[in-house]
C-alpha cells in the first residue's frame, strides 16, 4: 500500500512543477483537473507561516489560493529536483531543491525543503512543508532600504 502512496505523491509533484514554472498559462485546466483528483476534498496544506503563501490552506480552493499567493510573489529559476521516500504508515517524505526568485526584487534564494505528505484512500490528505531557511526567502523578497529614499 505504501508504494501506491509514493506514486500518488510523485504524480502530484510531477503535475505541480510545470504549473509552478509556466508563466504562459499552458493548459492549466488539465493540470488542475489531475491535481484535484489526487487531493482529498478536505486536504490541508501547511507551508511556513513566514512566507507569503504560508499558513493553513484547506480544500482545493485553499490550495488554489495558496498557489496564487506563491505565484504573486515568487517564481522559479532553473529545475526543481525532488525525491520521494516511503515513510511509516500513510506518510510519504519528499526532498526538494530549487531556486526561488522574488518577483519584486529579482533576487534569488536557493531552497531546500522536506514535505511530509499524508495519503489516505489514494488521495493526499495533508501536506506539511519544512523549509531549511525561510529567512533567506524572506530576505530575497525584501525591498532594499535605499529604494525608499
Amino acid at each position: 500500500m505504501t508504494q501506491a502512496n509514493v506514486e500518488v505523491v510523485r504524480a502530484f509533484e510531477e503535475a505541480m512543477i510545470p504549473g509552478v514554472k509556466d508563466d504562459d498559462g499552458g493548459d492549466a485546466r488539465d493540470t488542475f483537473a489531475k491535481i484535484r483528483e489526487l487531493l482529498d476534498p478536505e486536504v490541508v496544506f501547511r507551508p511556513a507561516p513566514s512566507l507569503p503563501h504560508g499558513g493553513v490552506h484547506v480544500g482545493f480552493e485553499g490550495f488554489m489560493r495558496m498557489g496564487e499567493l506563491l505565484h504573486e510573489h515568487l517564481g522559479l529559476d532553473g529545475d526543481v529536483t525532488f525525491e520521494c521516500f516511503d515513510g511509516p504508515g500513510d506518510k510519504v517524505f519528499i526532498l526538494l531543491e530549487f531556486v526561488f526568485v522574488s518577483k519584486a526584487t529579482g533576487r534569488s534564494a536557493p531552497t531546500k525543503m522536506v514535505e511530509v505528505v499524508t495519503v489516505r484512500d489514494g488521495r493526499i490528505k495533508e501536506l506539511e512543508a519544512y523549509y531549511t531557511d525561510t529567512a533567506a526567502i524572506v530576505e530575497a523578497m525584501r525591498e532594499s532600504e535605499d529604494a525608499d529614499a
